[in-house]
């Protein structure tokens, strides 16, 4: 056998190795495609999220799945205007399913006889700003002192909408709980144009 012939044959039967070997792979891939078709969409964290947080959309993303390991009741689409709320500590990826979230609609449940729960645009340290802690909210008018509006008013939920110059503060919006002449005078000091402040309790 010739040198150019032996050449010849080698390269056939590489030819044919390599087709079995891709032949295989796909139906190898067929199969598994089989498997786990459909694939259908799900909501996860984008980014970790920490409980009482609002989830928005910058903080979510879809991931596509098989249906068959959907769990129930799981977000299938991020909806605009749809206020979440993060129910516990959610880390990077985490599935929008039960227990999860919670819709910021349900706040009102949590509120006892008398209370009542108004969202505020603020500003806070978010090094002690948690759910549940109670704050202090002062109101600065332009050239004015800063002065107390609400004493100890309860943490529902909040979100930091931008940092701010001012030291460590951000801006947030906050849910608080508050009695009824708490709401009141929230609403009187966000009218007057003042600028909010939430000092936790137990800072100086």
């Amino acid at each position: 056998m010739t040198a150019v012939r032996k050449a010849l044959l080698l390269g056939m039967l590489s030819l044919m190795l390599g087709g079995a070997a891709a032949a295989d792979i796909s139906a190898r891939e067929s199969a598994l495609a089989a498997k786990i078709a459909p694939l259908v969409p799900i909501v996860v964290t984008a980014i970790s999220v920490k409980a009482g947080r609002y989830l928005d959309a910058r903080q979510l993303a879809l991931r596509m799945i098989p249906q068959r390991w959907m769990p129930a009741g799981s977000l299938t689409r991020i909806t605009a205007g749809r206020r979440l709320v993060a129910a516990v500590d959610l880390p990077r990826g985490a599935v929008l399913g039960p227990g999860a979230f919670r819709d910021a609609g349900s706040v009102a449940e949590q509120l006892a006889s008398g209370e009542r729960a108004t969202t505020v645009s603020a500003l806070a340290p978010l090094d002690a700003l948690q759910v549940g802690i109670g704050v202090d909210v002062l109101a600065a008018a332009e050239g004015a002192r800063p002065r107390l509006v609400v004493k100890d008013a309860g943490v529902i939920a909040w979100r930091r909408i931008a940092e701010s110059d001012a030291g460590s503060a951000s801006r947030v919006e906050v849910d608080l709980r508050t009695d009824l002449h708490g709401a009141l005078d929230l609403a009187a000091a966000a009218a007057e144009g003042a600028e909010l402040r939430l000092l936790p309790i137990g800072e100086s």
